[in-house]
Formats: structure tokens, sequence, C-alpha cells
């Protein structure tokens, strides 16, 4: 244990207490540390701090833990007690010792235990009839015997927080290195940090470091705007009557070339200017089909890996009052990264064969997909794709193909548009049009 904590020095992290040496005994040993100020995991989680916050910290933790498995090392991210919150605002493991049993899958493990517990102020890896661990209760439990989602205890928490905070904890769900929680933290925490904007050079304005003369009459300004457009007109007009000629004079080079003459007037010779008219095909219509809308009369937040996103305003989308809208949650990442896709479940007020889908929407670029589903209560696998599209903004037609009747519908979103730099969509109304 003493060697592998060892090993730890050659680590400069800011998630990481610098070891300065390690002392061996007859019945033990000693690790000297620098000295992290700041405050323990369970004072700061006393305070409930924001997630943002909670993210930024933890990702120093996890970078720390990257860097030691690249040099095949770990450090053993086991108990609240042994991290502290500096004065930066980093996540540093203040007392590190790896143990010996401690590897790569224990630390990702360890990092969603700290992050879970700075967001709850509960500790995830401890069985709820244990009692307080470094300060802190067990976390409560769900059906299935993992401990209870983030966003259920706080449902402001963004989705990408709220999963890599549980879904670390769980072997099988896809988080298994400290790299990919790194990266998904440093995305839920860039949307907090500000960008630096290089001042605009105002026209009038002229900077120190710059030669020259800066125009500063307005009146010589307007003049010298004008006068630029004039000339680009100009220059157009030229430019498209030099290519008109060349043409024409390489048409008459090629006719006088190969030896042949025409008496018919110039104006009616052709040039390959023009195609010749040709007859028009006919074509057979395609039988109408006599359609009539359809309403819906329930709608759910069809969300088959997490919790349901706003799930209080998803009836917005069939109230009929385009002001009103249902908006998915705020994502750091795009899907599938961790959520392969979210939805609206609705429900017709009678089965229908399905022409016709109309979303209203101002998240542009957003794709969907229009499934049929054997009931309310479903998966994805049993539902099936009748049609798909891209929204734009405002209504976007979505043109269905079902084989039969059906009464329930769902409007799977694959991709989300993009709304102040994060994948959000926003949905205002559906209605469905079907077959008479």
């Amino acid at each position: 244990m003493l060697s592998r904590t060892l090993r730890l020095g050659r680590i400069n992290s800011p998630g990481l207490a610098r070891v300065l040496d390690v002392v061996r005994g007859s019945s033990g040993g000693i690790v000297v540390a620098e000295w992290t100020p700041g405050r323990s995991l369970r004072e700061m989680a006393e305070t409930t701090p924001s997630p943002i916050g909670a993210a930024r910290a933890v990702r120093s933790l996890a970078s720390a833990a990257e860097a030691a498995h690249r040099t095949g090392g770990a450090l053993s991210i086991d108990h609240p007690d042994r991290v502290r919150i500096s004065i930066n605002g980093d996540a540093v493991l203040a007392f590190p010792a790896t143990l010996a049993e401690a590897d790569s899958t224990s630390d990702v493990r360890g990092l969603g235990a700290m992050l879970y517990a700075l967001i709850t102020a509960r500790w995830p890896l401890a069985e709820p009839s244990a009692g307080p661990v470094g300060g802190l209760l067990p976390a409560g439990r769900d059906a299935a015997g993992r401990p209870i989602e983030v966003r259920v205890i706080r449902p402001e928490v963004p989705f990408d927080i709220s999963a890599v905070a549980t879904r670390a904890l769980q072997s099988e769900s896809g988080i298994r290195t400290a790299a990919t929680v790194q990266h998904i933290l440093d995305q839920a925490s860039v949307v907090n940090d500000k960008t630096e904007m290089i001042p605009a050079l105002r026209l009038g304005h002229r900077d120190p470091g710059m030669s020259g003369h800066a125009l500063t009459d307005p009146e010589a300004i307007e003049a010298e705007k004008k006068k630029s457009t004039r000339m680009l007109a100009a220059l157009t007009a030229l430019g498209v009557f030099t290519v008109i000629v060349l043409i024409l004079l390489g048409v008459w080079v090629a006719s006088f070339l190969s030896g042949s003459s025409s008496d018919t007037p110039l104006s009616e010779q052709n040039f390959g200017l023009t195609t010749e008219a040709t007859a028009p095909t006919t074509t057979s219509a395609a039988p109408v089909v006599a359609t009539a809308p359809v309403k819906a009369s329930r709608v759910t937040v069809f969300s088959p890996q997490g919790t349901p996103d706003q799930p209080a305003t998803a009836k917005n989308v069939i109230d009929g009052n385009p002001a009103t809208e249902w908006s998915t949650d705020s994502y750091f990442q795009p899907f599938p990264s961790l959520k392969n896709g979210v939805g609206l479940m609705l429900t017709l007020e009678n089965a229908a064969t399905l022409k016709n889908v109309s979303i209203t929407s101002d998240s542009p670029g957003t794709v969907v997909e229009i499934r049929s589903a054997p009931s309310a209560d479903t998966t994805l696998d049993q539902t099936k794709e009748i049609g798909s599209a891209t929204l734009k903004n405002g209504v976007t037609e979505i043109p269905v193909t079902a084989d039969s009747a059906n009464q329930y519908v769902l409007v799977w979103i694959t991709e989300l548009g993009t709304q102040s730099g994060q994948n959000q969509t926003s949905i205002s109304d559906i209605s469905f049009t079907a077959a008479r």
C-alpha cells in the first residue's frame, strides 16, 4: 500500500494533495501530504451547493484519478472523510493512500459517490441500515435496490450531472473510466464559464496600434459606402456582359470553322442557350384520400432511460394554445451520450389510420420519429416507425404511412435542437390527420 501511494507523488493535479513522503515502520506506515486549506466534503454538502459548482469541483478529482490510471495506479476514492473542498472549489483527495484492492473501477465508483454526496448530503455506498459515514447519512434506495436518482432528491439538477452521479455507481452503466466522468463534468461546467470577447473596432475609431487615418466625417463615410456599392454593381454587370459575349463568339467561331452557313435569321438560330421543347408526358394522378383531423385525449412523457423531462407541462402540446409549450431538459451532451432519446406518448380519442402529423416548434434542427405503439405503457422496441422529419422553426408537416388504425402514437426525439448553447427542444402543439 505504501509503495503504491508513493507513486502518487509523481502526479501534479489540483484534485490530489501532493505526497511529500512515505515513512515505513515496524507496525505500519505514515503518508505525509501537503495540507489542503478548505472545508470537508460533509461541511460543503450541508450548504447545498449548486449542481454546476459540484460538477466543477468533482471534475478536478476525476482529472487526478485519470492521471493515476494512465500510469497504472489508483487513488482509492472510498470514503468522504478523505476528500476536502479546497478554497479554489476543487474536490481534493486530501488524505492519499492507495489500498491494495483499489483499481480504476473502484475509483470511478468513488467519483460518482463523491458527486452524489456533495449534491444530496447522502452517502450512496453505505447500506440503508448502516449508520452515518463521515457524518453523512446513507442514501435511500429505489425498488431495484439502487441509490435513489439525484434528480428525484433535487429536481433542479441537470440530467447529465444526475446521470453521471448515479450511473458511475453502477458497473454495468457504461461509465467505466475516470476520463469519461471528467469529460461529462467538463461539458456540464462549461455552461457557467464566461467567454472574454475582443471589443469590436467601430467605424471612425482609430486603434492606437494601427497606422493610417480613420474616417471621422459621417458624410465622407456615407459617400464612401455609396461609391463602393456603385463600383460593385458596375463590375458585376460588366462581368455578366463579358461572359455572354464570349459564349456567342465561341458559337460563331465553331460554326464558321465547320464550314456551315445558314440563311436563317440570327434571331431564329439556336445558339445552345435554350432547350428544345419536348412533348409533355402524361402521368396518372394519384387517388385523393379524404382525411379528417383526429384529437389526442392524453399525453405523457416517454423516457425509458431516466426520469421524465418536465412531465407537468406535457399537456400543453394538445391544449390547442400555441402560446403554451413543453420542453425537454437541457442536456450538456447530445443524444445518445447518456440517453438514447426522449419523447411524448399520445393517446388518440379513437383509433385511426394516420396520414399526417403536424408539430409546431421553435427548435429547428430537432430530429423526430413518429412511431405507432401497441399501448401507452410499452417499450421502445415494441413501437414501429411510420414517419420521420427534421423540425423547422414553426409548423412542420410530417407525412406518415400507417398500415392500420392505431390509438397510441409516440413522437420520439432522437436529436435535440440547440438553444442558448445547450441541447434542448420545445414543442408547443402536436396535431394529427387520419384517413376517413
